[in-house]
């Protein structure tokens, strides 16, 4: 978790009006699509 919010594939969510990482949380589709996303991006670079 530390090392994926550190290069910014995973930002946390706004809970309570704060953004925190749940690592025991659930993800949305969409959620994990951006995630897979960012991380597509970052090998290509």
């Amino acid at each position: 978790m530390a090392w994926a919010n550190g290069v910014g594939l995973i930002t946390g969510a706004t809970k309570n009006g704060k953004i925190a990482l749940d690592p025991k949380g659930e993800a949305s589709r969409a959620q994990v699509a951006t995630i897979l996303m960012r991380f597509c991006q970052s090998v290509e670079e």
